[in-house]
């Protein structure tokens, strides 16, 4: 009988988490928030395995010219996104990318447009933050460094990207316009809900993410409440767009 008082063993995570063997996820992993992911299996040649796991994550093996990608659904937050990263530890994960929404704090950016991740901060205490507006949040630097194919690829598709740091917080609804400004202020040009939360724990896969998000909502002068059916459709059709030209990158490397 399984004892669960005790925690599960790494090996076992990925039974558990995924209902598959370690050996079933590619050594290349994309994480998806909340994105269909069906919808991506045209991407490739062949899928090679499909896997669910009641309570936890969904997704898929493919290939396409010998090279394999696992696609995995997370759900949104912070909780998701730590639970999927240590799950996939003892899989062999040699590349992992994340392709997220976000709220576009920089004045350049649009609905639509790309941010690759530069830096992340965790702004876990909101009240504390906002009583000391001299103090940055603090940022850290992601190593990964952008395919320069890929920037190129997103231009191409008649969206802008931008390379900057982005903030995470542990509830959207905390995201008030007086922490969007301080945020703002500080040179932090996007705000999500995983992307820091994915690079603080990635050091247990010995890895540092690829971020790529796609604009949302615009919170300081366009925020998701405001945004019509049109908007939001444009929306999703570009994050689609941006994801299927990450993974035709993924296969490339």
């Amino acid at each position: 009988m399984t004892n669960y008082s005790e925690p599960a063993e790494p090996t076992e995570l990925p039974l558990l988490a995924f209902n598959c063997r370690p050996e079933d996820i590619a050594s290349t992993v994309l994480l998806i928030p909340f994105l269909g992911i069906e919808t991506f299996k045209s991407s490739f040649e062949k899928v090679l395995l499909d896997f669910h796991a009641e309570g936890f994550f969904s997704g898929f093996t493919a290939e396409s010219q010998k090279r394999r990608i696992s696609v995995i659904r997370t759900g949104t937050g912070s909780v998701r996104i730590i639970d999927a990263v240590l799950a996939l530890r003892n899989c062999g994960v040699e590349q992992l990318a994340f392709a997220g929404t976000c709220g576009g704090l920089d004045s350049s950016l649009s609905l639509g447009d790309v941010v690759f991740g530069s830096h992340t901060a965790i702004i876990r205490d909101i009240e504390a933050v906002l009583e000391n507006h001299f103090s940055a949040p603090r940022l850290h630097a992601l190593a990964h460094l952008v395919p320069a194919g890929l920037a190129q690829a997103v231009l191409s598709c008649g969206q802008r990207s931008l390379h900057a740091a982005v903030a995470s917080l542990p509830s959207i609804f905390l995201l008030k316009r007086e922490l969007a400004e301080y945020l703002q202020k500080h040179q932090i040009a996007a705000v999500d809900l995983e992307s820091a939360y994915l690079h603080q724990v990635c050091p247990s896969l010995g890895l540092d993410p690829l971020i790529m998000l796609t604009v949302s909502d615009l919170p300081l002068s366009l925020p998701f409440d405001r945004l019509n059916k049109e908007q939001k459709r444009t929306v999703k059709n570009r994050h689609v767009q941006q994801v299927r030209t990450l993974i035709n990158q993924l296969l490339m490397e």
